[in-house]
């Protein structure tokens, strides 16, 4: 007697064995702002700042033709992980790899971290991938159809905004029980991009500029990016329309103006931001951290404060315009240049992007 579809035994041999879902960021690309790599290309998430990478694990392929059509709200569609709270640890992956100067190194991985064990189902029905992203909200804020799953956040000009996938390494049977049987040991890595531009800002002597220690003398003390938009939707997964992951979609009306802090700093721009004769083009004053800006903004306005050697304001009037030719791009850095005489406040100002 013949058996149906139905009747086809689909479970995974060694049925009490379990796997335990493990992943890292080792095949990551190097990041910057909120999330800063070291040498080796890893990551630091910690929690500390109240900030965790969110992750999730979300069937993309049937392992069989006749098992459900994959539907990411039903619970058999997950590994289950869905928005976990993760952090990162920088670990040794017991190998050794070579610098760019030829020397022997230990390698070093970021595995990610998360409380408790998570484990693939043993029912080996479906394959699965991971998704993360940065900063992680609270499910409320989590939108998941069927087939895509975004989240809602405010942008605060200050925290980079990152997601991706281990979309670049699956293959075969990847990511599921039946994987790790035969790839004992390989932890799968999670790929992450930025999904906003970054920009930085740095002053140069103009011509006219002396530098003398009189009143001639100039501190910058504020920058303001203003109207930053802060209210968006992240699309971190679309199994039918890859090209919308890392999409930024905006959902509100809500505008922020976004002062530049102190470098690795929460505060304003301190006192030590004096231009000197030998901040020329090529050796500018570097001032203050990034600010981290959405990028279908075609233009973007600054105001900067300028103090001379009196303590008097010396300020240029108005906004100075951020418009690089093509837009802005996710995942570059924008550096703004002023150029800066003897008398600013009587001149417009100079902003280049590179």
């Amino acid at each position: 007697m013949g058996c149906s579809e139905e009747d086809r035994d689909h479970t995974l041999p060694l049925e009490e064995r379990t796997v335990e879902i493990k992943l890292s960021l080792g095949g990551a690309m190097p990041m910057r702002a909120a999330i800063e790599s070291d040498v080796n290309s890893n990551f630091v998430i910690d929690g500390a700042d109240g900030n965790y990478l969110g992750v999730f694990c979300l069937a993309y392929d049937k392992r069989t033709p006749e098992v459900s059509s994959i539907d990411w709200t039903s619970s058999a569609m997950n590994a289950p992980m869905i928005n976990v709270a993760a952090s990162v640890k920088r670990e040794y992956s017991g190998k050794m790899t070579t610098d760019s100067e030829g020397n022997r190194i230990a390698e070093v991985v970021s595995n990610i971290l998360w409380n408790g064990s998570y484990y693939y189902p043993q029912g080996g029905w479906y394959k699965y991938r991971f998704y993360g992203y940065y900063p992680r909200v609270e499910e409320n804020s989590v939108n998941m159809t069927e087939n895509t799953l975004s989240a809602d956040m405010t942008l605060t000009g200050y925290d980079d905004v990152v997601y991706g996938s281990t979309r670049s390494g699956e293959s075969g049977e990847a990511f599921c029980a039946a994987y790790f049987y035969e790839h004992s040991g390989e932890t799968p890595s999670l790929v992450l991009n930025h999904a906003l531009a970054r920009l930085r800002f740095r002053a140069y002597a103009g011509e006219t500029y002396t530098g003398s220690t009189s009143a001639s003398q100039i501190r910058v003390t504020g920058v303001t990016v203003h109207q930053v938009p802060t209210d968006y939707r992240l699309t971190i997964a679309d199994i039918e329309n890859p090209s919308n992951e890392g999409k930024m979609t905006r959902i509100g009306t809500g505008m922020t103006d976004v002062n530049l802090c102190d470098g690795l700093s929460n505060s304003g721009l301190g006192a030590n931001y004096y231009l000197r004769t030998d901040h020329t083009q090529s050796n500018p004053l570097v001032i203050g951290n990034e600010v981290m800006v959405p990028t279908d903004e075609t233009a973007y306005y600054i105001s900067v404060t300028l103090i001379n050697g009196k303590g008097e304001d010396c300020s240029p009037q108005g906004y100075w315009k951020i418009a690089p030719v093509g837009g802005f791009l996710p995942g570059l850095t924008y550096w703004v240049e002023m150029k800066i005489s003897n008398n600013p406040g009587e001149a417009t100002g100079e902003v280049t992007i590179n």
